[in-house]
């Protein structure tokens, strides 16, 4: 290799590490902008307690955006159903993968930190590893964490490099839920919510 190459080379290899160092940190101002707008909403005042998973959920498959949404932003039209089913699928996708949620996200907010493991036990059948929602389990949940209601959110997804969509959920007992996808986007490199709807499984 050729000193110029290898000039080359080791630019790329800083360039590309310092766009991986910055996704985090990317991830964390996005997070941090959902659960803003969601203590904005005035439900998490409502409440005594109010829990937070340490990590990322999946995403629930939702309805979609409003038709001029869609074109607006991802660029499919409204009869081009093909493309509306792929990109919901995608969305879904990305998310299977966990991580954590830093402490700094959740600083100064007021939300309780619930551990993913404490929370996964007190709604999992026993033998079983499926997630089942019961008034058994909010109880346990509020025993350990005093309160029996939580927020979960998912990775962002990243249609390109300036427009994600994030999942975000908050449960209050069993018969309320309220799942949420957020759609941001960025402008002047300032990330901003544009878009929030209401989620169904």
């Amino acid at each position: 290799m050729n000193f110029g190459v290898w000039k080359l080379f080791v630019l790329f290899l800083l360039v590309h590490g310092e766009i991986n160092a910055q996704v985090p940190q990317e991830r964390h101002v996005l997070y941090q902008l959902v659960l803003e707008d969601f203590i904005k909403s005035g439900v998490a005042e409502q409440s005594t307690g109010f829990g937070i998973v340490d990590s990322t959920c999946q995403a629930v498959y939702y309805g979609g955006f409003a038709d001029s949404v869609n074109k607006k932003y991802f660029g499919f039209d409204a009869n081009n159903y093909i493309d509306g089913e792929l990109f919901r699928r995608n969305f879904v996708d990305a998310t299977e993968e966990t991580e954590m949620v830093p402490l700094e996200v959740i600083a100064d907010k007021g939300l309780i930190r619930i551990q993913k493991e404490a929370y996964r036990k007190c709604f999992t059948a026993p033998k079983e590893s499926q997630i089942i929602l019961t008034e058994k389990g909010f109880d346990k949940l509020n025993k350990l964490y005093q309160t029996a209601i939580y927020c979960e959110f998912s990775l962002p997804f990243f249609y390109n490099d300036h427009t994600v969509l994030i999942y975000f959920n908050y449960q209050d007992g069993l018969e309320n839920d309220f799942p949420n996808v957020y759609l941001l986007v960025r402008k002047n490199q300032v990330w901003g919510i544009v878009e929030r709807l209401r989620s169904w499984s």
